[in-house]
């Protein structure tokens, strides 16, 4: 008999299943925003912003040591969460 462990996801991994079909995955735009970018609490504050401005909100992997970016573009504002993205 063989027992599997079931490896436990990581943050970003449960929000990309979760918010699949609103997500873009790549860089972000090639001009950055004219400021820094704005940290939201969660990923639902983000999710909320992204249908008020209808965008889709846009997944980088990994540019921060362990974290994973998803952003909404908004008019030269960029609203962004970071999400654990395991080692």
């Amino acid at each position: 008999m063989r027992l599997f462990t079931r490896r436990q996801r990581t943050e970003a991994e449960v929000i990309r299943h979760r918010y699949r079909g609103q997500l873009v995955t790549g860089p972000p735009a090639l001009r950055p925003p004219p400021e820094p970018p704005v940290d939201v609490p969660s990923i639902e504050v983000l999710a909320r912003l992204a249908r008020q401005a209808e965008r889709p909100m846009a997944y980088v992997p990994a540019r921060a040591p362990g974290k994973d970016e998803f952003h909404v573009d908004d008019f030269g504002v960029r609203y962004r969460y970071l999400a654990d993205a395991g080692e």
